[in-house]
């Protein structure tokens, strides 16, 4: 397709030449309906005795402008508006073009016109007029119907084309501009593509100044403009495919475009068939590739900052030693203390043997404030094996996306699209991206993404929550609730049993914290263990629940 947009076919030449097609066509169908299901494009049904059903398909899209016939369209059931039925069971007439215009003129029974204005801006549009050329309704109307049709503005100097002199008067009138810059200037209606077709056949190099034209060659190229306006009276289309400038249309054969690929449509309504099909599917293309990257950026980003913590917290995991020596420290020196005391300036016997000073818990034996450092220090280690194992697991992961992310950027075509996404079915499936371009269905909570890649499930209502916590979650997932408020069920996914990261945990509370009746409380205590320790009783309200061997954590109300 053009790179720098949509195709032009909206050319006046080609609209002239189309009318010509659609007056042998058309003539004597009936309007059956209007209706558009599409932003920017309406399609209008015809019927005839004896004869197949057809379908104007006509595009106003800024830039992107069309109108063709097929066989194929079908009136969805959703999302589909009538449009213009007043005209509907009036009999086409007759079809024109005024000359030189991109006006297509559709001529009705009943003294109607329906024009269709493709000017490939945003003025584009479908008009239904009276025989006075008042306007009954319009297709877009952009705040509302126009009083009247835009006018019809003179294209060009018509003495242009029967005054030789005169149109060397006016091409060396900038001599500083190239012949091709004053073609284009004089007869606007060409466009690039003719404007360049006219110096070729006149033997004009197209950056050659004005000034060094002389009379015999303007001759020569009023003689070549003439020519080309009777050979547009007996179209031979060509579509051009031109990498540089993207697929164009031409009314007959150009001798400037004869290096290009070049198909034989037959008809210039096969033509802008061929051309509408192909910018919609790379528009397609475009979409589910943008769709696709746009996921898997999002789910590199969540891997980046889950390795990120992984290894934060595996290079945090040498505090396990710190945690065993002092509960050593807290046995050696065990006569010294007693339940009650909230710190301990002891002599270090296992270390430097200079003085440490240990926190305690007030609540707890010094035999079981010993056996809490043990406990932090055995945690530590299983954190730490956890983390550098996590570690390398995400590292392989953000290599694997990164390396995803590549293949798709290099798809240039729906095809090696699929055919990436086909590869990669498994991985896609995880993220959320079906085959067919749906997301994947998703559990009926509040979803979260935290440290470690993990993800934090919320109940929404009482009933949601017992369905989390019952049916949702696995033996092994963190269950989180507010100590002594009400709240929403919270599951940290840990996924089997693996030891979640303390970040994740943290981002967990706060999460629970955030969807309870504390959450504008400055700091909140949440209550977590594994789901395994999390009953129902029997006859319990919606919600309810009873905890086993629970911990306590105190986090600020927050989402990640």
């Amino acid at each position: 397709m053009c790179p720098d947009g949509p195709p032009v076919i909206a050319h006046c030449f080609t609209i002239a030449a189309l009318s010509s097609e659609f007056d042998s066509l058309l003539r004597d169908y009936r309007i059956a309906e209007a209706y558009t299901q599409q932003k920017n494009e309406l399609v209008v049904t015809l019927s005839k005795e004896s004869a197949e059903p057809l379908s104007l398909v006509i595009g106003v899209e800024p830039k992107f402008n069309y109108i063709y016939y097929n066989r194929r369209t079908i009136r969805a059931k959703k999302n589909s508006v009538a449009l213009f039925s007043p005209m509907t069971g009036l009999q086409i007439l007759s079809v024109a073009s005024p000359p030189f215009e991109r006006i297509m003129e559709f001529r009705l029974t009943g003294g109607r016109l329906f024009l269709v204005h493709l000017y490939n801006s945003a003025s584009s549009n479908c008009y239904l007029t009276d025989d006075a050329l008042s306007i009954l309704e319009s297709f877009k109307h952009d705040g509302g119907p126009t009083a009247s049709l835009p006018p019809l503005q003179q294209r060009f100097d018509t003495a242009l084309l029967a005054d030789e002199k005169k149109l060397f008067d006016a091409l060396t009138a900038e001599p500083s501009k190239t012949i091709l810059g004053r073609i284009k200037s004089c007869f606007p209606f060409l466009g690039a593509r003719y404007a360049a077709e006219l110096c070729f056949r006149s033997g004009f190099v197209t950056g050659l100044p004005t000034s060094e034209i002389t009379l015999p060659q303007t001759t020569e190229l009023a003689g070549q403009i003439n020519g080309l306006l009777r050979d547009l009276r007996t179209p031979d289309p060509r579509l051009y495919d031109d990498p540089d400038g993207g697929p164009f249309l031409a009314v007959v054969p150009l001798g400037s475009l004869r290096e290009k690929p070049v198909t034989l449509p037959g008809t210039l309504n096969a033509g802008i068939e061929q051309i509408v099909g192909g910018s919609h599917r790379q528009r397609a293309f475009q979409t589910e590739r943008t769709r696709i990257t746009e996921a898997l950026r999002k789910e590199e980003k969540q891997a980046v900052r889950a390795l990120r913590a992984a290894e934060k917290e595996h290079a945090t995991a040498s505090s396990a030693d710190d945690y065993e020596q002092t509960g050593r420290l807290i046995i050696a020196s065990i006569h010294l203390l007693a339940k009650g005391m909230a710190s301990a300036t002891l002599r270090d016997e296992y270390g430097d043997g200079g003085v440490r000073k240990v926190q305690l818990d007030t609540s707890l034996t010094p035999a079981q404030n010993a056996e809490r450092y043990f406990q932090k220090a055995r945690h530590a280690r299983l954190a730490g094996t956890e983390s550098a194992r996590r570690s390398e697991e995400l590292r392989s992961r953000v290599a694997h996306l990164q390396e995803i992310l590549r293949r798709v950027g290099e798809a240039d075509s729906r095809a090696s699209l699929d055919a990436v996404t086909e590869e990669y079915s498994e991985q896609l499936s995880k993220i959320g991206l079906r085959p067919d371009g749906r997301e994947a269905e998703r559990p009926p909570f509040r979803i979260f993404q935290v440290s470690g890649g993990l993800e934090v499930w919320v109940g929404k209502n009482s009933s949601n929550n017992d369905l989390l916590t019952t049916r949702y979650a696995s033996p092994h997932d963190y269950w989180f609730h507010v100590r002594g408020a009400g709240g929403s069920h919270t599951v940290l996914k840990t996924r089997g049993r693996e030891v979640p990261p303390r970040e994740a945990v943290r981002e967990a509370a706060g999460i629970a914290a955030y969807y309870s009746k504390m959450r504008n409380a400055g700091t909140v205590p949440v209550a977590y263990c594994e789901r395994k320790y999390v009953r129902k009783p029997k006859g319990a309200a919606s919600g309810s629940v009873t905890l086993e061997r629970e911990e306590i954590i105190f986090v600020k109300p927050a989402l990640p």
